[in-house]
């Protein structure tokens, strides 16, 4: 993370990591934030840098416009595969024994190696299925 790091960006990742199974966009994020007194371009800044850094993931929603954010700098977070309901856009791991068998066997069969970190299947959760 970069030296630098100023109020607002503090008052931005403690929001992220408490909501940390969510995907937020800018605008609900600079809402959440409202009584920080943060600029919607400042949020915009913040998140850019944060995701050029890695700390954030930056994916889009289906049927939606924007970019959506999640904290991603945890240990656990930095080795999964994410999951994503497509109805609730609830977010969670996938079991770590699952995603090791799905990488190595997708290894073996095209040479491929997956980044689990940046990885994310789309679905629906046993809520909303």
């Amino acid at each position: 993370m970069s030296k630098y790091v100023t109020a607002q960006r503090r008052a931005l990742l403690s929001l992220l990591k408490s909501a940390h199974d969510k995907r937020l966009s800018a605008n609900e994020i600079w809402k959440l934030l409202d009584d920080e007194k943060i600029s919607l371009s400042a949020v915009y800044r913040n998140l850019s840098a944060l995701a050029d850094e890695g700390v954030i993931s930056r994916s889009a929603k289906d049927g939606e416009r924007g970019f959506f954010y999640q904290y991603i700098a945890s240990d656990e977070c930095k080795n999964s595969i994410h999951l994503t309901c497509t109805k609730c856009g609830s977010v969670m791991h996938m079991e770590s024994t699952a995603a090791d068998s799905m990488t190595k066997s997708l290894l073996e069969t095209s040479g491929f190696n997956i980044n689990k970190s940046k990885t994310v299947l789309y679905g629906l959760c046993n809520k909303c299925e």
